[in-house]
């Protein structure tokens, strides 16, 4: 019984905790391709060219 309580108080009191907005200033984005790669014995060398995205951009079709 001791422990339910505690349990249920615990959660309470993480779902009802304060809370506070702030602003991070995020560096300007400056798309660019990355080139990633890497070579293991009896295989081909594998190179994969892509663009980055801006880590806070919308999903959309043209990502």
């Amino acid at each position: 019984m001791k422990k339910t309580i505690i349990s249920a108080v615990v959660a309470i009191s993480i779902l009802t905790s304060c809370e506070k907005e702030i602003e991070i200033d995020m560096p300007a984005f400056t798309p660019s391709v990355v080139v990633e790669g890497f070579i293991v014995n009896d295989m081909a060398p594998v190179v994969i060219l892509t663009n980055n995205v801006e880590y806070v951009a919308q999903a959309g079709k043209d990502l």
